[in-house]
Order: C-alpha cells, then sequence, then structure tokens
C-alpha cells in the first residue's frame, strides 16, 4: 500500500527546503516529523501552555568568588595532599 501527498509551500520555503535537504530520504523523515507535530498538536498545545506558565529565569548566575563556600562545611583531611597507596606503582 503506498500514499501520496501534495503539499503547496510558498515559494520562499520551497526554496529553503531545496538548499537544506541533500536526499529524497531526508525529506521523507522531515516531512513525517511534521506530520506527527501536527496530528499532536493538540498535545503540543497543551506543553507550550504548561511552559508559559515557567518563570522566565533572571539575569546571570552570580560569579563566584573566593572562599564564597565556605558556609557549606567542608573540610579536607591533613594527608588530602599526600600520595595514595593505591597508584604507588604508576608514581614509579
Amino acid at each position: 500500500m503506498s500514499y501520496q501527498l501534495t503539499i503547496e509551500l510558498p515559494d520562499e520555503i520551497g526554496r529553503e527546503l531545496e538548499r537544506s535537504v541533500a536526499s529524497p530520504q531526508q525529506l521523507a523523515s522531515l516531512l513525517s516529523g511534521l506530520v506527527r507535530i501536527y496530528l499532536r498538536r493538540d498535545q503540543l498545545q497543551d506543553v507550550l501552555e504548561l511552559m508559559a506558565g515557567l518563570p522566565e529565569p533572571g539575569g546571570s548566575k552570580p560569579v563566584p568568588r573566593f572562599g564564597s563556600g565556605r558556609h557549606l562545611g567542608i573540610q579536607l583531611s591533613k594527608d588530602f595532599d599526600e600520595p595514595l597507596e593505591d597508584f604507588a606503582e604508576y608514581m614509579q
């Protein structure tokens, strides 16, 4: 069983497709994806509505400064910089 689908596109979109699509298989894959999106447009609309309700990300993150993690209470052991016995054979 085979189907034939005819789609009329504006000239500018057609030209862009000719430039960017390398093979008939690539075009078929692209059109298949577009058809799936169209068939699931109700679900897509729900997702877009959910995304619209999310808060906008604030500006850039603050730049961390030296010592800014002191409140975390992380303490290194006294022998932190000592060679590990497990790697002795690699250090020869």
